[in-house]
């Protein structure tokens, strides 16, 4: 066993002071970190699941939801009908015209009546035909009083 030479040998205070002192992480850095990592898993699942959600009706849709308004024709005339959907894991296993179930979607649609109230609906349904984009496929609703 040798001696330890003069370069060997160093000041324990100066080590210690030269050390960077690591501040822990406050309460709002963890919430951010959390906040990103849980959204990187939401886009993540959607991208593999359900990966026409990014292209909703032949826009890009980053939120993964569609919102739009138009007409619901009836017998009796024609209301106002305003809907917002995004990806559900529930489909429906029915192939219709040929086309398979490619993803399920919910939301909720609000409907103006002719006694001028708005009625809250459920809205649930699937997609047929369209994997990457909602161009082209079939998409069956089911609206439901709430």
């Amino acid at each position: 066993m040798g001696f330890a030479g003069p370069e060997q040998i160093f000041n324990i205070a100066e080590y210690t002071q030269r050390m960077p002192i690591r501040r822990p992480r406050g309460c709002l850095t963890n919430l951010l970190g959390l906040v990103v990592l849980l959204a990187a898993v939401v886009y993540t699942v959607a991208g593999i699941t359900s990966p026409w959600a990014f292209h909703i009706g032949g826009r890009w849709t980053p939120l993964l939801y569609w919102q739009g308004r138009g007409k619901l024709v009836t017998k009796t005339g024609a209301y106002p009908l305003y809907v917002l959907f995004y990806p559900s894991s529930s489909m429906s296993r029915l192939h219709v015209d040929g086309l398979q179930p490619t993803g399920g979607l919910q939301g909720t649609a609000s409907l103006c009546t002719s006694q001028g109230t708005t009625q809250s609906l459920k809205l649930s349904g699937t997609i047929f035909g369209g994997w990457r984009s909602t161009e082209g496929a079939l998409m069956s609703f089911r609206l439901l009083d709430w």
